[in-house]
């Protein structure tokens, strides 16, 4: 039965967890136990219900927003007592879906985005609960700003509470903090108070005075910029330049910047130690910002310093900027571009996630480009990734990697004439590449020739500069049939980093299953599949480890379910049809010796596509019929489709292997020889691969996995659309022949 009805939600999870439970599981289910028991009692305590958990995260839901809040606050305060973890808890207010003793819906979502956009140890909610609590005195909460959720249409306001959380450093040694991130489409959300609080409980700095002030190193001064010109006509430019940075710091939410308003020191600074710590001293900031102008002929050139005041010493010497006398706007707007470009190389993580540009940092508004760039790529929508990328590198052409990345779009596009044509334009400029850059040019440049070994080396190079590279590393050990390796590298790192959804459970379970390790496959795809319940390759995951254990119950109850998700004629990777999951299903039974039960679901795969002729590919139906065995009627489907598209490999392919079926040697063996004279850039073997399958069906052993070798000599990955390619119905005639099975063996 399902209901509607509007209710407080809340989502925690254990910070680290997944590091934690690598060192020491036996630790990790200890803190997993303690955390149940602190939720379940606070939960009862405000007459919530607790729904489920969630991996180490736990999803409840409360009749108002107020319960929600002090159910938190006690969660809060019981976990910080503890020594062994922390937690961070998001809380929304929306109408849920219930059914099944379980909840759905945007506010669900929206809930579970907060909570893992915030910092350990916080309380985070959106407006809908603030209004709803905001007269209550003994409740203090302060607003972070507008955030841009992932995979939600809308900004959303979030506030964090303050002084009801514990103070928790009496308690244990205190963490040092995340930097906030800047957001893919609009400013960075200020999480400017939470840093600083944070900063002053971990970091004391004192000023050479013998009031010893502390420092907070996440506090920005801007000086007044020094006229040197000689002309003091010009003297207001000095505080127009102050300013103008000053706004641009306030508007980025990086750090917190005293209001140049504020400041009391009005003599020179800029290459004064002395100056500089008097000014830190005045305002508490560690930070400062010094500059200076000059004049040549109707140029003027500005010089600026970001200062470490506690250390004494420069962060960076910002490039100089000139620009018109009559104009000097326009050359401030540069400087300010390039002040806040260091800013984001110093204080936010991301930046060095992504970038080694730490001394020349890009202009900052390019960085966002960028930054948004990538937010799209992850989500395969890479023609919006491309056109911000391009902005970036139009508004900073030193900073190249927009244009690396751009590079990268293309070929996941399978345009290699357009990858070819950035390719062209990075070599004219390859010494402007940083080290990171190169190295991430030259893994895709490894991986595109097809030399998967390789790539898997480039990758782990790239990876100490470059953050995706390292979850990318797991990635290519897995195409270069490295799994073990695979799981040894994913394991290290966080599994809720983001980079497109479902993007680590789906490798990782993969990786498991290559090894064998099916009901490890499975734990990994079910965590993948509740964080992501309405995504096609999540629900394929669970399904490919439920077909590999012949777990049928659980197979009909997953397939019943995807059959409420929306149809998309592409999600991410995948194609978004339960027709097509049932395929993918059906293969992987009759793989695993499930014959019956693969024939049933390939049956239902064929139903549902002759029912929704809305799906105008008839690719899909083509291959169910042909796992079905169905030969006739899949022949005619693939000899339409490929006289709409007399080039594609696929089509040629599956009618090679369909004549081979049928016992037509002669036509099975023209067509291969036809596959055998393609010559597709990008192809990485695919018409080889085919040759394999008609040799394989035709009995022709040795050939088939001489073909096979050549196939993968060029590139072609050890998977077929998420089925091992070794799992494939028309290489079942090899599965006992001990050449083929040496092949397909896992590499150590």
């Amino acid at each position: 039965m399902e209901t509607r009805k509007l209710a407080a939600i809340m989502f925690t999870d254990i910070v680290g967890y997944s590091a934690l439970m690598s060192k020491d599981e036996k630790l990790a289910m200890e803190v997993l136990e303690k955390n149940r028991a602190i939720h379940k009692k606070a939960i009862g305590q405000y007459n919530g219900q607790f729904i489920k958990e969630i991996g180490d995260g736990t999803l409840s839901i409360f009749q108002s927003s107020l319960a929600a809040v002090n159910c938190a606050i006690e969660i809060n305060q019981a976990c910080c007592k503890e020594k062994d973890f922390r937690v961070r808890i998001g809380i929304h207010i929306g109408d849920i879906i219930f059914r099944d003793n379980d909840v759905f819906g945007d506010g669900v979502n929206i809930a579970s985005r907060i909570e893992s956009s915030g910092e350990p140890d916080g309380i985070y909610f959106s407006d809908r609960v603030y209004e709803d609590i905001k007269n209550k005195t003994d409740i203090k909460a302060e607003f972070i700003g507008e955030k841009q959720l992932k995979n939600i249409d809308h900004p959303v306001k979030v506030y964090a509470l303050r002084d009801n959380v514990i103070d928790h450093k009496s308690e244990r040694e205190s963490h040092s903090h995340r930097s906030s991130r800047v957001s893919s489409r609009k400013y960075l959300v200020s999480m400017i108070l939470l840093l600083a609080v944070i900063a002053a409980l971990t970091t004391t700095y004192l000023v050479g005075n013998q009031k010893g002030r502390k420092l907070d190193p996440n506090l920005i001064a801007v000086a007044v910029f020094e006229n040197q010109t000689g002309n003091k006509q010009l003297d207001p430019v000095g505080r127009m330049a102050s300013d103008w940075i000053t706004q641009g710091i306030s508007e980025t939410g990086l750090v917190s910047v005293i209001p140049s308003s504020q400041l009391k020191t009005e003599e020179d600074v800029h290459g004064n130690m002395n100056a500089i710590r008097s000014l830190a001293n005045e305002t508490g900031a560690q930070m400062i910002i010094t500059g200076v102008y000059y004049q040549h002929g109707n140029k003027l050139q500005f010089h600026a310093n970001l200062v470490d005041a506690g250390n004494e010493k420069i962060i960076n010497a910002i490039d100089p900027v000139e620009g018109k006398v009559d104009d000097p706007l326009a050359p401030i707007e540069v400087l300010r571009q390039k002040v806040l470009g260091a800013l984001a190389a110093n204080f936010d993580e991301e930046f060095q996630d992504y970038s080694d540009r730490k001394l020349k940092p890009p202009l900052f508004d390019a960085y966002k480009e960028s930054l948004a760039g990538v937010d799209y790529f992850w989500e395969s929508e890479y023609e919006k990734a491309i056109e911000c990328f391009t902005r970036a590198y139009d508004m900073d052409t030193t900073y190249m990697l927009p244009l690396v990345l751009t590079y990268h779009s293309y070929m996941n596009k399978n345009n290699h004439h357009k990858a070819d044509s950035i390719s062209s334009i990075i070599q004219k400029h390859i010494n402007l590449l940083s080290v990171s850059e190169r190295y991430i040019y030259d893994y895709l440049n490894t991986l595109r020739s097809g030399d998967l070994e390789m790539a898997f080396k480039k990758a782990k190079l790239s990876g100490k500069y470059f953050l995706p590279h390292r979850y990318n590393s797991g990635y290519a050990a897995l195409l270069a049939n490295y799994p073990f390796q695979a799981i040894e590298i994913l394991s290290k790192l966080d599994p809720d980093y983001k980079l497109f959804p479902n993007w680590y459970p789906g490798v990782m379970s993969m990786a498991y299953h290559m090894t064998g390790d099916y009901q490890k496959e499975l734990e990994i795809a079910r965590d993948g599949l509740s964080s992501n319940p309405e995504l096609y390759s999540a629900f394929y995951a669970e399904l490919r480890a439920l077909a590999a254990l012949g777990k049928m119950d659980d197979i009909n109850d997953l397939l019943a379910e995807s059959l409420k998700l929306p149809l998309y004629k592409r999600q991410g990777w995948s194609p978004g049809y339960p027709g097509w999951l049932m395929l993918m299903t059906a293969q992987e039974l009759r793989a695993q010796g499930y014959s019956e039960d693969a024939d049933k679901v390939i049956d239902r795969s064929i139903k549902w596509f002759l029912e929704h002729t809305e799906v105008e590919d008839q690719s899909y139906l083509a291959t169910a019929y042909y796992v079905a065995e169905q030969c006739d009627e899949s022949e005619k489907l693939f000899t339409e489709l490929l006289q709409k598209d007399p080039e594609n490999i696929e089509y040629q392919g599956y009618l090679g292997a369909i004549a081979a079926r049928k016992g037509n040697v002669q036509k099975a063996e023209e067509i291969s020889d036809a596959l055998g004279r393609v010559n597709q850039v990008g192809s990485h073997g695919l018409n080889i691969f085919w040759r394999a399958r008609i040799a394989a069906i035709l009995g022709q052993n040795d050939q088939a996995v001489a073909l096979l070798q050549d196939t993968f000599a060029k590139g072609f990955h050890n998977w077929y659309y998420d089925i091992p390619y070794y799992e494939i119905m028309d290489f079942e005639n090899l599965r006992d022949y001990e050449p083929f099975r040496e092949l397909i063996k896992p590499k150590k």
